[in-house]
């Protein structure tokens, strides 16, 4: 089966003209600071789909919805959508660093798992995140399967997350960003680095969230919530420490033994540190710097 290549340019003329499902593996190379729509449908035989070059490739609404379930590649630039039809269901997304997958076009509810298996590297195509969301509403659990390759960020100013399944972030560190909230909601995080909250808010909820990891792992608080819900404190991060370096909430619902958080809490000098407890017997301990 031959591999059909599209340049700058001509992908998007390309797009107007044909309205035939492809079954051909896909490579799209669209310089950057340029845009290309691909509206045409994405065959069921399709293999893969790869995207290079700096630019823009966005999968618009073709005359018939995506069948395609193959393997995605963003080498460079940024790939997005704006439905979840337009979008496929692929069996696994590799952002490389520097690229970006970016579904902030996506709006609603209903679109949880269609992307499950994503694994990502980087801060994404000019620092703005490998991984975009910033439409929808509150309850949008988008992954399944996260494995990071390198340090990533997420940018995201709605709720979105991983709903079962397994973030393996492989000794590296995952930093979230942006006013809305990202939600493990009962996935199984596995190989811990460092989990950085600079905006919004981080949930971890659900029996089935478990970390592992040991002391040498940070859950670090720059600014906005962590919200502990339903979940036995000692599913949460048994020998980490929260280092608290600006004015942080944490929140927790429900705990097995008192303790909102079973690891020492750091707080920086001049630094307030808001605890709010749903249950009356929900505690932290502070582990203050040089103290």
């Amino acid at each position: 089966m031959n591999k059909l290549t599209f340049l700058g340019l001509l992908a998007a003329a390309w797009a107007l003209v044909c309205g035939d499902a492809l079954a051909e593996p896909l490579s799209f190379n669209v310089p950057a600071g340029e845009t290309n729509a691909y509206t045409s449908a994405i065959g069921s035989d399709v293999t893969a789909i790869t995207k290079a070059g700096g630019g823009r490739l966005h999968l618009a609404q073709g005359t018939t919805q995506n069948a395609f379930a193959g393997t995605i590649s963003i080498d460079e630039g940024t790939l997005g959508a704006d439905t979840p039809p337009n979008f496929g269901k692929p069996t696994s997304v590799t952002v490389a660093n520097g690229a970006t997958l970016d579904l902030s076009a996506i709006a609603g509810n209903g679109s949880a798992g269609y992307v499950q298996n994503l694994t990502i590297a980087g801060y994404g195509y000019g620092d703005a995140g490998a991984f975009r969301r910033a439409s929808g509403n509150m309850q949008d659990y988008l992954l399944k399967n996260l494995t990071l390759s390198g340090d990533a960020m997420f940018y995201n100013s709605v709720r979105c997350g991983a709903s079962g399944g397994t973030i393996d972030l492989g000794g590296h560190t995952l930093e979230k960003r942006g006013g809305g909230e990202f939600l493990f909601n009962g996935a199984a995080v596995r190989n811990m680095g460092r989990l950085i909250v600079n905006g919004g808010t981080l949930t971890i909820q659900g029996a089935g969230c478990r970390f592992d990891g040991d002391e040498s792992n940070v859950l670090v608080a720059k600014s906005g919530n962590l919200y502990l819900w339903s979940t036995p404190g000692v599913a949460y991060a048994p020998k980490w420490t929260l280092a608290v370096s600006n004015s942080f909430t944490l929140a927790t619902g429900s705990t097995a033994n008192g303790n909102a958080w079973n690891g020492p809490v750091e707080v920086a000098s001049n630094v307030t540190l808001t605890a709010t407890f749903f249950d009356p017997n929900a505690s932290i301990t502070l582990a203050l710097p040089g103290r």
